[in-house]
């Protein structure tokens, strides 16, 4: 239904021409070259174009497309169908190289203090860079694991959302009846996951059993409220969320007399606040999250089980406008389960650290950036990321970097320790 009203909302306004003011459309052409130590590993072309469409008394449609294609192949060649996602989100494939996403297809209507949007779109909230405490409206492609900017990695959902003021008080309420969940590379994608704590506890280099079903019991879809306010230089926000969780549960069942690894998807509570000021040249932000009785995969003598526990995580970070131009950020993430039931597959305590740099030179037209990923041991766990941007011209960019990981099997970040890389990226906007 709110497809079909989306739709139908979209096209009144695109057919009747003399209620559009202002029509543009632009975009972004890139090619993206990842090559490993002995051979390249993606070759990937994708044009990204963007629909804007403006009309009378405060209406809007936004669209943009993503089409993709791969040379090489390698990055989900077992995975075509999307299962994770719900039929009217899956991207739709053109041959087995070849995908055309539908990244957002929305109608936006603004009346004064209040604005309601309609469609497919991607609601972005928390205060956190490149961790998801807060902002889990949405469910993210893992196709190359954390590699990708979540803005390009974030999975649209068909959805209302409204926004208002209460005085000084700005309220959003979103439902999305889209039950997509994560996109997780399978078992011969280029970024599968190997650690235990990803495979329902399997040790690293054990067989799964075959895939089995995919259920997804969170069926009622997602219902998500914030309520932000600015008090005293300090930005204040509240979140609560209900919906699909999107990592799923694994449990062994059998289909005749062989076993098969099905995957679960329960539905998840979360309550959460941030908040952020700024002080001379620095700027704190903070987030806490809460998910009471949450569903965890157990595992007791090789069997699969679940269990409930609340989950609590903690964010601060700090970032820098050193002298110089030089932009510098710190941020550290606690996550914690509380009274962790006995076998529990993942560990009961996660830190995480990340530290970024970065500096433009020649009139803001090259950028360098460096970022460190650390899980549980600063030099154990953990990945480096740097990249040189090059702005040739208002419409053309030149960019490349690297990606090293570091650490054993079982890490978040180790289990990638062979998947190293150089990358080069040519965009051109339009």
């Amino acid at each position: 239904m709110l497809v079909r009203a989306s739709l139908l909302a979209i096209a009144s306004l695109i057919s009747v021409g003399s209620a559009a003011t202002d029509i543009s459309f632009g975009g972004a052409a890139e090619i993206l070259l990842a090559a490993e130590p002995d051979k390249v590993v993606i070759s990937r072309l994708e044009v990204m174009p963007e629909l804007d469409v403006a009309g009378e008394n405060g209406v809007r449609f936004f669209g943009s497309l993503r089409l993709r294609a791969d040379a090489s192949d390698r990055i989900a060649p077992d995975d075509p169908a999307y299962p994770t996602y719900a039929d009217l989100s899956r991207p739709l494939t053109l041959g087995d190289d070849i995908t055309a996403d539908l990244r957002d297809f929305y109608l936006e209507y603004d009346m004064g203090d209040a604005s309601i949007r309609l469609g497919k779109q991607q609601v972005v909230w928390g205060q956190l860079d490149g961790f998801k405490l807060l902002d889990q409206v949405n469910p993210q492609s893992f196709e190359q694991f954390i590699l990708e900017d979540f803005s390009r990695s974030r999975i649209g959902l068909w959805s209302v959302s409204t926004e208002f003021s209460l005085g000084e008080t700005d309220v959003q309420l979103v439902y999305a009846p889209d039950n997509s969940v994560h996109d997780i590379p399978g078992e011969d994608g280029l970024y599968a996951f190997h650690a235990p704590r990803f495979r329902f506890g399997a040790p690293v280099g054990t067989p799964s059993p075959p895939p089995g079903d995919l259920v997804n019991e969170a069926k009622a879809g997602v219902f998500a409220a914030r309520v932000s306010r600015y008090v005293s230089g300090w930005d204040l926000a509240m979140v609560g969320l209900s919906g699909p969780d999107h990592v799923p549960l694994g449990l062994v069942t059998l289909e005749g007399s062989f076993p098969k690894l099905s995957r679960f998807y329960k539905r998840r509570t979360l309550l959460g606040a941030s908040a952020s000021t700024s002080f001379g040249s620095f700027v704190f932000r903070g987030e806490a999250g809460f998910m009471p009785s949450r569903h965890f995969n157990i595992r007791n003598d090789g069997a699969l089980g679940i269990e409930r526990s609340d989950q609590l995580t903690l964010a601060a970070a700090l970032d820098f406008d050193a002298p110089g131009g030089l932009f510098l950020s710190a941020q550290l993430v606690y996550d914690d389960v509380l009274s962790a039931p006995e076998g529990l597959v993942r560990p009961q305590n996660d830190v995480y650290l990340s530290l970024y740099a970065q500096k433009y030179f020649r009139n803001e037209t090259i950028k360098a950036s460096a970022r460190l990923y650390a899980a549980n041991s600063l030099f154990e766990d953990g990945l480096f990321r740097a990249e040189l941007e090059h702005i040739l011209s208002d419409d053309l960019k030149v960019a490349a970097g690297v990606d090293l990981f570091f650490g054993d099997q079982k890490g978040i970040y180790g289990q990638f320790d062979d998947r190293d890389r150089l990358t080069v990226s040519l965009t051109r906007y339009f």
